[in-house]
């Protein structure tokens, strides 16, 4: 009997499909169960030896660290923390060994370890700092600040191999947790992995009875990592109290969070479970007879989200391992058009003919429009470009309102693209052959699980709510460093600011929507006048060291020289005339209104006439960046509403003082900043 193909199914078919894959996590407690005996389950543990490995001789010169090879450590400097700014202060933090000093058996146990656990031979510099710093001692903290698959779970994962027990690991988002799953379990190692959430019912009964019978006896041979999101940590839930008891009997030997900076950056009013989850896991590791390890990891960890963080879990003076965070060989594309949605799938359909069999990340801040219209273009995309060449691959969306289960498929089947056959089944014994997903169209839930060593292009139309936002989008892209020919480009457009604007104004909470406002704006004035390389300047903005960064080159749109190219040159007192003319007697003004007005004297407005109305947005744009125009809502009982829409956004002039002189801002030429006017 020949599986069923999914060819031709609706997105909703696809979902339902993919939702009846078995979680890893389940997989692994299924093999548990199947293996498990009266007594603990023996494996050949690999563990710290009883020995005092510092004055160990090394048996044999393949016990030496290779400093040497270059390809085997890749060298890293430890930043130094300058900027008081952010109230980080070098004292608060510990030194960390650097390689060179360390003794070299101690080496040779990380390097055995992960080789024979994980198979990787040459394991990097930082990861055997880290590792080192960890697992040889019980009250150790460590801020580990690496870019996106630079090897940053691999520290965590081996700790728990050298010290035991159990790992128990914050993740933030759901399909973060099952990905973890399926890299961490080793049976043949006694290494067992689950994501705690994944599991319910009958499953999570199982899953508890395994864990209230772990015991020390056993983490001698058996050593569980446990992945669990802010949910699963707050009161009330039910894994709470196992981890409590798990923490007084001192099963719990390591503590990490994964993506740290969701809980500076989301877990104020919008999320506030991340704050609890925190204050959750500093009170577990209070309970534990024993001083535990614990790590934070983040690739955008900015000394104020380790100001917040370190007030909620106690570092106790951690040592900080940051890399750079550099992605140069990706091209960096920013373009405004009026209709950004063409744009994207002009340069799509490029990249698809060019690069027929690497794959495409299309983001959107809508789920309504992911799982929608951006879906359906992309089908048709594939149908035209990739079916013709016998490429059996489909499109599928990722959101946060996707279910667990529905998650984990997407994130294993966008991973094993190279692996996969085509189209998604149904095989007659009821397992799902994964899609072959060429693109996805996904929101910012991507951004802590989705990766691809085949993932060359990401395109976000519209703007990412932050810089923390755009900076894990383009992490997703041309992961191993390897592909030549990658880009992250964001199209955008007046009305995509606008839209973003009234999503975030629909908060019911102060604090929360100014806070979230201005990091759109930051994103904004970032992308629409630079003042200097889009590289250099993401460098500068998450990296501790703050040491001087050079342009790129030609990698990005700034260092080409297209910024310019975004209005073109235009006349600033035609501007500053229609600016007048439209709040003589109005004090706000409607976008369109504003476009229109432009777009009717494009002709004396700008030197070389535009033939799309990009350059448009684009002018309104830069005026909201800098300051001159303000935008705001008509009336304001509806802020914080969800009946708020686009058509109660409106544009008001803004003023500002100079000489104890309050005029409108348009006015002065000097608030025109890095925009090319006559």
């Amino acid at each position: 009997m020949e599986p069923t193909p999914n060819h031709g199914d609706s997105g909703s078919s696809k979902r339902r499909r993919l939702d009846n894959a078995a979680t890893p996590g389940t997989a692994n407690l299924q093999r548990f169960v199947a293996s498990r005996t009266d007594s603990p389950i023996a494996h050949t543990p690999l563990r710290l030896p009883t020995n005092n490995v510092d004055d160990a001789t090394p048996e044999s010169p393949d016990d030496l660290p290779h400093t040497q090879d270059p390809s085997a450590i890749n060298p890293i400097q430890l930043p130094q923390v300058r900027d008081a700014s952010d109230s980080a202060n070098t004292t608060e933090f510990s030194p960390i060994v650097p390689l060179q000093c360390l003794p070299p058996v101690r080496v040779n146990i990380i390097k055995r370890a992960i080789r024979e656990v994980y198979g990787f031979d040459n394991p990097r510099q930082f990861q055997i700092e880290a590792i080192n710093h960890l697992a040889f001692t019980d009250d150790s903290s460590l801020v580990l600040i690496r870019r996106t698959a630079d090897g940053k779970s691999l520290v965590p994962l081996t700790v728990t191999i050298l010290r035991g027990g159990i790992t128990l690991i914050l993740v933030p988002l759901h399909g973060l947790g099952s990905d973890q799953v399926d890299k961490a379990a080793s049976s043949e190692h006694g290494i067992e992995a689950y994501y705690v959430d994944e599991h319910k019912y009958d499953d999570a009964k199982v899953l508890e009875e395994r864990l209230s019978h772990y015991s020390a006896e056993e983490s001698e041979h058996n050593s569980i990592l446990l992945f669990a999101s802010p949910n699963s940590l707050k009161d009330g839930s039910r894994w709470i109290k196992l981890f409590r008891q798990l923490a007084v009997d001192g099963l719990i030997k390591t503590v990490a969070i994964d993506e740290a900076h969701e809980i500076e950056q989301s877990g104020r009013s919008f999320r506030t479970e991340f704050v609890d989850a925190a204050k959750s896991l500093d009170a577990l590791v209070k309970s534990m007879p024993t001083p535990v390890p614990r790590i934070l990891m983040s690739a955008t960890f900015r000394r104020r989200d380790y100001a917040t963080v370190s007030k909620l879990f106690n570092m106790s003076s951690p040592a900080i391992l940051q890399g750079s965070l550099a992605r140069r060989n990706t091209e960096f594309q920013f373009q405004v058009f009026g209709d950004p949605v063409k744009s994207l799938l002009r340069s799509s359909s490029t990249h698809m003919q060019e690069q027929p069999d690497m794959q495409q990340l299309w983001y959107c801040n809508s789920r309504t429009t992911c799982e929608g219209p951006l879906l359906e273009k992309a089908d048709k995309m594939i149908d035209k470009y990739l079916r013709p060449k016998n490429i059996k691959s489909s499109a599928h969306s990722f959101t946060g309102g996707d279910g667990l289960k529905m998650k984990s498929g997407l994130i294993d089947a966008f991973t094993k693209y190279r692996e996969l056959p085509g189209e998604s089944s149904i095989n007659p014994d009821g397992t799902v052959t994964l899609p072959k997903i060429s693109v996805m169209t996904a929101t910012s839930a991507a951004n802590c699980g989705v990766s691809s060593n085949d993932l060359s292009t990401a395109m976000h139309k519209g703007f990412p709510f932050s810089m923390y936002d755009l900076v894990q989008e383009m992490g997703r892209v041309n992961r191993t460093q390897q592909l030549d020919n990658c880009s992250f480009q964001i199209h955008a457009s007046l009305d995509c600011f606008v839209s973003s604007f009234v999503r975030l104004m629909t908060n019911d909470e102060y604090g929360e929507r100014m806070r979230t406002v201005a990091a759109l704006t930051e994103v904004l004035r970032f992308l629409i006048i630079p003042d200097r390389c889009y590289h250099s300047f993401i460098e500068t903005y998450f990296e501790w060291d703050s040491s001087a960064k050079v342009g790129c080159g030609d990698m990005c749109s700034f260092c080409k020289g297209h910024a310019s190219g975004f209005t073109g040159v235009f006349k600033r007192m035609q501007v500053v005339g229609i600016l007048t003319k439209q709040f003589r007697e109005k004090l706000a003004v409607s976008g369109e209104d504003l476009k229109r007005a432009l777009r009717d004297n494009k002709k004396t407005i700008f030197t070389v006439v535009p033939k799309t109305m990009g350059p448009i947005h684009a002018l309104l744009l830069q005026l909201i960046a800098n300051g001159i125009l303000n935008i705001s809502v008509s009336d304001v009982s509806k802020i914080g509403q969800p009946k708020l829409t686009t058509k109660d956004v409106v544009l008001k002039l803004a003023t500002t003082v100079e000489d104890g002189i309050e005029q409108p801002a348009y006015m002065l030429v000097s608030t025109w900043r890095q925009m090319t006017f006559i």
